[in-house]
């Protein structure tokens, strides 16, 4: 990949360390940028992935810390070091978010607006596209492993034993 490291151009080899694709053509990914506290590219393809359009953002974190989503073209959030950032260009530049994360949880969304990231017994939540991230912790009675959010009022979590709930938002 060619990019910017520093105000220097330079090729740089492409280790993608998370991946997230919106639809058949268009998907992010996150990379380290070759240099100790460069930062990490993000990389954009439009066309499934045949070729790849990168830049690097956020200097000092660490992609494989991360996880990435977006929720159309140009409105994304992104984890890393358990501290949250959204962009709404296309993943150019990125602005922190309040609130935090433990651990190194996935991001998902049901829509625009609604999002989860989890990890064991850790909730964090955003009601506006993850500008502003919530966090709670849930008595499950053992650690989330993996988790999905089907509707902005519903998703389901699993863990050890068999675990299954279904988490719903009631009014």
């Amino acid at each position: 990949m060619k990019a910017e490291v520093r105000g220097l151009a330079r090729d740089l080899t492409c280790e993608f360390a998370k991946l997230f694709f919106l639809d058949e053509r268009r998907g992010w990914a996150i990379s380290n940028a070759g240099t100790k506290d460069a930062g990490f590219l993000v990389a954009r393809t439009q066309d499934g992935g045949a070729t790849w359009e990168s830049w690097v953002v956020l200097p000092g974190e660490d992609p494989r810390e991360g996880s990435i989503c977006f929720t159309d073209e140009n409105h994304g959030a992104l984890l890393t070091g358990g501290k949250f950032f959204y962009s709404a260009d296309g993943g150019k530049t990125w602005t922190g978010a309040t609130g935090q994360a433990p651990g190194k949880p996935k991001i998902q969304f049901a829509d625009t607006k609604v999002g989860w990231a989890m990890h064991y017994r850790n909730m964090s939540y955003t009601i506006d596209g993850g500008q502003h991230w919530l966090s709670r912790e849930i008595a499950f009675p053992a650690m989330v492993e993996a988790f999905t959010i089907v509707r902005p009022d519903s998703g389901y979590a699993v863990g050890a034993h068999g675990m299954v709930y279904r988490y719903r938002v009631v009014p």
